[in-house]
């Protein structure tokens, strides 16, 4: 997701260090990181061509308009808990 929203190192400034951590995964992507539609239609599609699921970008985005990373990270593991739940 991190280069879709043209911000390379933008998670990683604080590696190793977890309250640095935790507040990459508080960042809202719209306030925070500045994510246009286009961004995340894009982070939606990385999302789901990486973990080969579908995800319901209407239901991510209909609760508030802006979700965390954390929410984005949790909605794509549901996902692939149930879609690919059995498969491996």
């Amino acid at each position: 997701c991190r280069e879709q929203l043209g911000y390379p190192d933008a998670l990683d400034r604080d590696r190793g260090d977890e309250a640095g951590r935790k507040a990459a995964f508080a960042s809202r992507l719209v306030a925070d990181c500045n994510a246009d539609s286009l961004d995340r239609v894009e982070i939606i599609m990385a999302l789901e061509e990486e973990f080969m699921v579908m995800l319901d970008e209407n239901a991510l985005w209909a609760k508030r308009g802006d979700i965390t990373v954390q929410e984005l990270a949790d909605a794509a593991w549901e996902a692939y808990q149930t879609q690919k739940g059995g498969e491996e």
